[in-house]
């Protein structure tokens, strides 16, 4: 009787552990992350100098000569879409007497609350480069569903985001206008400040008037 006993239960383990033995489970795992990238600007303060009240004699406003430039670089570790925005700081003390505000930074207000002036941020077309080659500039107000590219005389200006919704890439120029920006490692451009102050009249030049431009560059991934 033991033996018949037995016997069933020693076939029962073994049949477990055949089974037991029939499967393994195993788990791949890992982590893509984006591409990184920076955004930098060298010379990123411009200084108008030291400017005096008795020779800024324009009635309207007083054009300022052009600063000498910096250089904005946007540097990634692998090939991406990258494009930017500006944000005026100082967006409140824009003058109320410009007829068009859309490419214009204000620089901050006098101790009478009294618009200083205005300055227009310039890229220097020629020098934009795009992984070491020739490069534009384009612009997008569809958050980049479109793409048009926009040079006068080597010059053009950007305009703060609040004012026209636009944002900004830099491309190879042998990528057609319309097309977005190609996927890029390196890319710089050199960036001068046209600034302007109010008719003196308009100022409180009774005391020190210290001029407080400020924009950030934001950096967006397409």
């Amino acid at each position: 009787m033991k033996q018949l006993v037995l016997l069933p239960l020693a076939l029962a383990f073994t049949a477990n552990a055949a089974m037991a033995a029939n499967s393994a489970d195993l788990r791949v795992t890992g982590t893509i992350t984006p591409a990184s990238c920076s955004i930098a600007m060298s010379g990123n303060t411009f200084d108008l100098g030291t400017l005096d009240a008795g020779k800024l004699t324009e009635p309207n406003r007083n054009p300022l000569p052009r600063t000498a430039p910096g250089t904005l670089t946007i540097q990634c570790d692998a090939p991406t879409q990258v494009a930017f925005k500006t944000h005026d700081n100082r967006r409140a003390s824009i003058p109320t007497t410009l007829a068009s505000t859309v490419f214009y930074y204000g620089l901050g207000f006098d101790a009478k609350n009294a618009p200083i002036g205005c300055y227009a941020l310039v890229v220097l077309t020629p020098s934009i480069r795009v992984d070491g080659q020739e490069g534009n500039i384009k612009w997008s107000t569809t958050e980049g569903a479109n793409w048009g590219i926009n040079s006068i005389n080597g010059l053009d200006n950007l305009s703060p985001y609040s004012e026209i919704n636009e944002i900004y890439s830099l491309d190879a120029a042998s990528n057609p206008n319309h097309l977005p920006p190609t996927p890029a490692t390196s890319m710089s451009m050199d960036i001068a400040v046209d600034a302007y102050i109010e008719a003196v009249d308009t100022l409180d030049t009774t005391q020190e008037i210290a001029i407080d431009g400020s924009t950030t560059i934001e950096l967006i991934y397409l």
